[in-house]
């Protein structure tokens, strides 16, 4: 029998066997990139959502505090009204101020709380509202943003402090991430300092010793009302007149070179032809009144200029009227009239401030 051989076929054979394989290897290669390429995306999607989500929280951070040195700037302000309140004694002063302490903190306290675009309305109300976004866009062509899902203060942290869940947003991918805040638990303490009288927080006189109608180049005080009918000069030194001084003739009076605080001053005389008559202040005076009515004012003579009088007036209405004469506020009544001796013995109180720190950042959780 005859055997025919014919390799042919199996040459085929083999080239299409090699072309399988090839095929099957780059596909799987070409699938494995792909796949691969998939997960480098996803990965860096999830980093760039990570990244969005953390800016989130260092822009609530810097937000937060911005609205903490915001209320503490308010209560500040009301604070400055109370004590500029001379009718007021400092213990009466100091219950305000802690009162308003009280309040400013409740209210800071709550409107962080209801930053999160108040979802909670039995929570939050239009009077906690505040300027920080709960919503912040990055990239509004490519849809990155951050955005602020919830904000609680945790009750029961031994301290206050305030949470927040902030996601970060990029294409085909969000990330969360959490925040623990550190909040003030008080923006300021008060403490009252009982003394031996009720006090009011301004300045009380004493210490010099007693003028005994001795006004010239002299450093002294006079306890009791005064009441002047005829032509007094005061010159040189300091005059301290710790209770009422009545003044009831025309032209009577002069200061000069000298400093004078006054209780409270009462002009019983009218204005002559418009003009003031009744103190005559000189150059380098200065006369400083706890209490006058502005009409009775309006009667003191200042004579001005560079080196001339100076009368201050404490008030809770600063203003200035004809001849240097100007109503002053606590502060500015104090800081002119600065050489007047207080009594230590009398009732006062203290405020402490607190310090508030720009990092207040506690805790960060990665979802």
């Amino acid at each position: 029998m005859k055997i025919v051989q014919n390799e042919k076929g199996y040459t085929l054979l083999l080239t299409l066997i090699i072309i399988f394989i090839i095929i099957i290897f780059f596909s799987s290669f070409a699938l494995s990139a792909m796949n691969q390429q998939k997960q480098v995306e996803n990965t860096d999607n999830n980093y760039q959502a990570v990244g969005v989500a953390e800016m989130g929280i260092e822009y609530y951070q810097a937000e937060i505090v911005n609205q903490i040195y915001k209320i503490k700037s308010d209560l500040d302000a009301e604070i400055e009204r109370i004590e500029d309140n001379h009718n007021l004694s400092a213990s009466e002063k100091a219950s305000v101020i802690s009162s308003l302490e009280l309040e400013f903190s409740s209210k800071l306290r709550t409107g962080l709380e209801c930053i999160d675009d108040y979802k909670d309305t039995s929570r939050c109300h239009d009077t906690e509202k505040n300027d920080i976004l709960p919503v912040k866009e990055i990239d509004t062509t490519n849809s990155v943003k951050f955005t602020l899902l919830n904000s609680k203060i945790l009750s029961s942290s031994t301290k206050p402090q305030l949470e927040i869940l902030v996601e970060g947003s990029v294409p085909n991918k969000q990330n969360k991430i959490s925040a623990i805040f550190n909040i003030p638990e008080t923006l300021l303490t008060v403490t009252f300092i009982p003394g031996n009288g009720p006090g009011t927080g301004n300045p009380i006189p004493e210490v010099y010793p007693d003028c005994n109608n001795d006004y010239i180049d002299n450093e002294c005080k006079v306890d009791g009302d005064v009441l002047f009918s005829s032509d007094f000069t005061f010159s040189g030194g300091t005059v301290q007149f710790n209770d009422t001084v009545t003044i009831t003739k025309k032209n009577i009076g002069n200061l000069n070179n000298i400093n004078v605080y006054m209780d409270k001053l009462v002009i019983t005389t009218e204005k002559e032809n418009g003009n003031p008559n009744s103190i005559k202040l000189g150059k380098n005076s200065k006369l400083c009144i706890r209490e006058i009515s502005e009409s009775d004012a309006k009667k003191l003579n200042t004579q001005g200029g560079k080196d001339g009088a100076k009368v201050y007036i404490l008030s809770n209405n600063p203003h200035r009227i004809e001849n240097a004469i100007y109503f002053v506020s606590q502060k500015e009544f104090e800081d002119n009239c600065n050489f007047i001796k207080t009594n230590t013995n009398q009732d006062d109180y203290l405020i402490k401030e607190t310090d508030i720190e720009d990092n207040i950042t506690s805790e960060v959780i990665y979802h």
